[in-house]
């Protein structure tokens, strides 16, 4: 590369062209230019001695990178959840449905069946499902709460997340925990199943007017409202899981089985019980998630944190029906449930409202339309819901 006259050095007048060199880096004494080779190795420490072994550098990290992809896209999923094309694990029962079922044609084999379960199908269920419900609740105790309060170390001193709540749970009645956003819905529900870890909860709780004791949370369900399953397992599996090793051991094992089966009835997941978990869809999970409950033959207390979140109407509607047919054969239910609408908050037969702060502010069983017949109801005509309603008056009440 040759130098410009701008790039020669020294300048000025009477400077000889012999005594100038070039500016530019890895240039000789008094040379008027500069070798691409000693530019490189003076400015880059560049050489080209080591052109292979670069060469070999990006070979070994093309190769890492592919490994690492590797890696990540068989521990990690990268897509979300559900809503895809169900995969149903190789089984012998699996194949000989394959075997015995015979589309009519191509069309009609390819056509993934609707797994959602509508109304008139849950309702024409009703009658089919009393024998098995029946066998799956059969507890006549009742669970009382009375004057709870819970608070948490916070700052130096104590926060009151919940402030004197109390109410009741009997077989045959769902109860909702309502309440807006902060309200306390979830802590209560935690604080009544015996879950929390930290804190001081004081009140009285109650089985048949005796204390609770260590079998409490063994005859109770708790349904997380995130869904907590192993993705590489089928539905039978889990609730076989849950079947053998939470049920009593004095229980024999076909009997788990059986009673297994009957759980998969009625939650009218038979089609789908070798499918793949991880490529199930929302309702499906909240299905899973209760039926692994179920699945463990709670004797006293079913409780379900949101088990609405995320649903659409027709999923919601199907979701609160089968829980209202576990009521109705006698399965005590305590759910928080948030932003309901009028039609899912008529199945329930008591609610629990809390005002922001823990506070009980009051336990309605009576009709849904009850609130607007007493309460303004020249406002609540004006909402679509009669508990958006109570919502409403409990934020202004603060």
């Amino acid at each position: 590369m040759a130098c410009s006259p701008a790039q020669l050095l020294p300048q000025g007048a009477g400077v000889h062209a012999l005594n100038q060199g070039c500016a530019l880096p890895g240039a000789a004494v008094n040379a008027q230019s500069v070798t691409g080779n000693a530019y490189l190795s003076t400015t880059y420490s560049y050489f080209r001695s080591d052109l292979w072994r670069n060469f070999g550098v990006l070979i070994a990290f093309t190769i890492l990178y592919i490994l690492i992809t590797i890696v990540a896209t068989e521990i990690f999923s990268f897509t979300s959840s559900g809503g895809g094309a169900l995969i149903f694990k190789r089984s012998q029962k699996a194949k000989k449905a394959v075997e015995h079922a015979g589309p009519a044609d191509e069309e009609t084999a390819g056509k993934a069946e609707d797994c959602r379960v509508s109304p008139e199908r849950t309702e024409s269920g009703d009658k089919g499902d009393g024998g098995a419900l029946q066998e799956i609740s059969d507890s006549e105790r009742v669970f009382t709460f009375e004057d709870v309060c819970y608070s948490v170390p916070y700052q130096g001193g104590g926060k009151q997340l919940l402030n004197h709540v109390s109410g009741y749970a009997k077989p045959g009645i769902m109860v909702a925990l309502m309440g807006a956003s902060g309200a306390g819905k979830t802590t209560l529900l935690n604080t009544l199943a015996q879950r929390q870890s930290t804190g001081v909860v004081t009140g009285d709780m109650l089985v048949d007017g005796r204390p609770l004791n260590t079998e409490f949370q063994r005859a109770t369900g708790f349904c997380e409202q995130m869904d907590l399953h192993d993705g590489t397992a089928t539905i039978r599996e889990a609730f076989e899981f849950s079947a053998i090793l939470r049920q009593d051991r004095s229980v024999p094992r076909a009997e788990k089985i059986a009673y297994v089966d009957k759980i998969i009835e009625l939650l009218e997941l038979g089609e789908m019980q070798d499918t793949i978990i991880s490529c199930l869809g929302v309702e499906q999970r909240k299905r899973l998630t209760i039926g692994v409950e179920l699945a463990a033959k709670p004797s006293l207390l079913l409780f379900l944190d949101e088990p609405t979140s995320g649903l659409d109407s027709q999923s919601a509607y199907s979701i609160v029906r089968f829980l209202k047919k576990l009521a109705t054969a006698g399965q005590a239910i305590v759910c928080t449930i948030h932003q309901p609408s009028s039609v899912l908050i008529a199945e329930f037969d008591m609610i629990l409202a809390l005002n922001p702060g823990g506070m009980c502010s009051s336990r309605v069983h009576v009709p849904n339309n009850f609130l607007c017949d007493i309460w303004y109801p020249h406002l609540c005509s004006l909402l679509s819901s009669s508990i958006s309603f109570l919502l409403l008056m409990l934020t202004r009440l603060l």
